[in-house]
């Protein structure tokens, strides 16, 4: 098997890394993905919650703040999913006059798994302005999306919705495999960029040190009149000159032995 250059060498060490540094961005973008899309989701499905905010500030100017909301906790299940209460006839409590009756959802039909153990519903939560928790699901610190409530420009309270646990929906799975596969591409363009770019410097900084071999073995076999080119002003070139010297020397030395 043949020996490997010293370029060769460090070629392949800086290709190794190479590889190494794209599987670690592979793998960190992979967990950011999957980190960032439930909080990510969420944010984009409170948004689209303007019926059930105006229903919440609604009860909460026609009862004065949120103390039915604490004696009554069932009261939150009949506003999130907007049924009238079942002991009273017409709509809940500081609803209006029939606004919010039994017919079709205005945010749309409700979609399988809302109402799962990682559904929609289930993640939803209510807070008062002070950020602590009235109902449904206790808000997340840093995940949860928050959506604020006023009343006559007044912050009355918070709208949270906590990312969703799993992602295997395929809209998920779409999207992750759509954005890892950007990943995956945009580092693999980077690789090869990276690896053309070591094997140019890897010449050019080796270059030198390659001749330098090369020279020693032509003196070695006795060919004095070696010469190796000085391509810098810097160490290796100050390595080349003392080389050419050292050669001249021994040049100028066996023609003088010659002679005599």
């Amino acid at each position: 098997m043949p020996r490997l250059t010293l370029q060769s060498r460090l070629f392949i060490a800086l290709t190794a890394l190479l590889v190494a540094l794209l599987l670690i961005f592979a793998a960190f973008s992979r967990i950011g993905l999957q980190q960032g899309l439930g909080p990510y989701v969420a944010e984009i499905e409170l948004a689209r919650m303007d019926t059930l905010a105006r229903r919440l500030e609604q009860f909460h100017g026609d009862n004065g703040g949120w103390d039915g909301l604490r004696q009554r906790p069932e009261t939150w299940r009949e506003l999130r999913q907007e049924r009238p209460m079942p002991e009273r006839q017409g709509p809940p409590p500081g609803l209006g006059d029939g606004q919010f009756g039994p017919g079709p959802r205005p945010d749309g039909p409700r979609r399988p798994g809302e109402d799962g153990p990682d559904g929609l519903f289930r993640r939803l939560g209510l807070e008062d302005a002070q950020g602590q928790p009235l109902a449904g699901e206790p808000g997340r610190q840093g995940t949860s999306a928050r959506r604020a409530l006023h009343q006559d420009g007044r912050l009355i309270g918070y709208l949270t919705l906590a990312p969703t646990r799993v992602h295997d929906s395929a809209a998920d799975q779409a999207f992750l495999r759509q954005h890892l596969g950007f990943v995956a591409w945009t580092g693999l363009a980077g690789l090869m960029l990276a690896l053309l770019l070591s094997w140019w410097l890897t010449r050019r900084w080796l270059a030198p040190v390659d001749a330098l071999a090369s020279g020693a073995r032509e003196i070695a076999q006795g060919r004095l009149s070696t010469r190796v080119p000085v391509a810098s002003d810097g160490e290796l070139g100050t390595l080349a000159r003392g080389f050419n010297d050292m050669a001249q020397r021994l040049e100028a030395m066996e023609n003088s032995r010659r002679e005599w």
